[in-house]
């Protein structure tokens, strides 16, 4: 698929974020929050480089409009723009800020940033060849997730990709986490995000196929392979730190 900046180029993006942001007070509050939050975030680039020779092979020698959403400061962005100066990439974040920083610290032609609501992208269809949905989905509301990958999946071509990583749910820190918060009827939060709690596999993959997403491969990933500190655990699905998945459009798409 060749890239297509005839009907959305780098620029018509700057044009977008009035209509998208500041309708709820939800968004408005969400967005304030990671405003704050990445103004203050500080970068870890060793796992986002990881991803980004995961995503690698997918995009070699590809033309394909890549859009990275919930892209926060762009670092993943910039990285795949290091392989992909032939693309387009666009990232996209509810933060403003975020955006902002980003656009800054990347001044790349072939890369920008829009501040929008993942549950209402502005983009036309079938705009990208590959979605990168990384680290996302866990910081969703659970009644905001089926509109987000309906979403992404009208943004994405009939050939297109999406590359999906989440935090692994059935982690034995995650799974120790949910058994506290039934005890104890609270919520034990695992970071300094808003909301973070990733869906089970099963209801993963029941979103794939509700919002019309054909699974074509998913595996446990460990993050900490290749660190300093090398432990010698089980390979067992509950030690693995990560889940990755690529999906692509189902045939038929679901109402």
């Amino acid at each position: 698929m060749e890239r297509n900046r005839s009907s959305q180029s780098v620029g018509d993006y700057e044009k977008m974020e009035k209509s998208v942001l500041g309708n709820k007070a939800q968004e408005r509050s969400i967005q304030s929050f990671y405003d704050s939050f990445w103004a203050g975030y500080a970068v870890k680039e060793s796992r986002d480089s990881l991803r980004a020779r995961l995503i690698k092979p997918y995009l070699n020698g590809s033309g394909i409009n890549i859009l990275d959403a919930g892209c926060g400061r762009g670092l993943l962005t910039y990285l795949m723009s290091n392989f992909c100066a032939k693309n387009l990439i666009v990232g996209t974040d509810i933060s403003k800020e975020a955006c902002k920083i980003a656009h800054q610290a990347i001044p790349r032609k072939n890369v920008e940033f829009v501040a929008a609501d993942l549950a209402h992208l502005p983009f036309k269809q079938s705009s990208f060849g590959f979605v990168v949905f990384s680290e996302v989905i866990e910081h969703v509301p659970y009644e905001e997730r089926m509109k987000v990958l309906h979403e992404l999946r009208n943004a994405i071509a009939s050939r297109g990709y999406l590359f999906f990583t989440m935090p692994n749910p059935i982690h034995i820190v995650i799974l120790l986490r949910k058994i506290l918060n039934r005890i104890s009827r609270t919520r034990i939060a695992i970071s300094d995000q808003i909301f973070d709690d990733p869906p089970t596999l099963r209801s993963l993959i029941k979103l794939f196929n509700d919002s019309a997403f054909t699974l074509k491969f998913l595996t446990f990933f460990d993050y900490t392979t290749g660190t300093r500190v090398k432990l010698r655990l089980p390979k067992l699905s509950v030690s693995a730190i990560q889940v990755i998945a690529i999906v692509s459009p189902s045939s038929e798409k679901k109402s």
